[in-house]
């Protein structure tokens, strides 16, 4: 995986690309399920695996890092 300060912020949100978001100094990771206007969904699971949820992120999320392949 790149290290945080490699992934972009200005990548496209593409179906099956990797959302990286930095929650207080914590990584997280989320597979890009679809994009819409000015948000895309998520697809994404808690630390232990036991929780799987969908969600709407705004592309003005702080907390989001940008997108991998």
């Amino acid at each position: 995986m790149p290290s945080m300060a490699t992934i972009q912020k200005t990548a496209s949100p593409a179906f099956g690309k990797v959302a990286v978001f930095n929650y207080s100094g914590v990584p997280h990771v989320a597979v890009v399920l679809s994009q819409g206007y000015g948000t895309f969904r998520v697809r994404e699971s808690n630390y232990g695996g036991d929780f799987v949820s969908e969600r709407d992120v705004s592309f003005s999320d702080a907390s989001l890092v940008g997108f991998i392949q």
